[in-house]
């Protein structure tokens, strides 16, 4: 996971300058990485804008295994449409004015 987030802060500071990453680019990266790997699997059932190529792309999208992007790791299923899991979560708080990771 940490090589994902990298990987989308280098593009986005690239492209916006240093310092200018935020969380909500990164929900948006993720959800392209997501797509990314759904797409390609649709195309093979249905043409985009047809019924057949809706049905696929959402069961890929639901069939995302072990995704590693920004924000964590992606399980997507019928039932589960976040995708993250415990290992997504963090608790941090403020030291001396910067974010630390608690217990570290």
């Amino acid at each position: 996971m940490k090589q994902a987030a990298l990987t989308y802060k280098k593009a986005y500071e690239g492209a916006n300058g240093a310092g200018s990453i935020s969380t909500f680019g990164g929900y948006a990266w993720d959800a392209g990485l997501i797509l990314q790997r759904a797409i390609p699997v649709a195309l093979k059932k249905g043409q985009p804008g047809t019924d057949a190529f809706r049905d696929a792309l959402r069961a890929a999208i639901e069939d995302t295994k072990n995704l590693p992007a920004s924000h964590g790791i992606f399980n997507m299923s019928a039932n589960d449409h976040s995708g993250l899991d415990q290992r997504a979560r963090v608790m941090v708080e403020i030291v001396g004015g910067k974010w630390k990771l608690s217990g570290n």
